[in-house]
């Protein structure tokens, strides 16, 4: 059983945006994990495979 609590669809932009930040720049790693975690979803990834890649 899947349990999928929140669909995450971003625009081109928001994706654009978060890549840009994981490709460079100075950020928390907190906020890195986030916008890893945000990517993987809105691709469709399940929650077990974005943890174990995620870390």
């Amino acid at each position: 059983m899947i349990n999928v609590r929140y669909r995450i669809e971003l625009s081109q932009g928001e994706r654009e945006e978060l890549t840009a930040m994981l490709s460079g720049g100075k950020h928390a790693a907190r906020k890195l994990k986030r916008a890893q975690i945000l990517l993987a979803a809105d691709i469709g990834s399940r929650d077990e495979e974005i943890a174990r890649t995620v870390r």
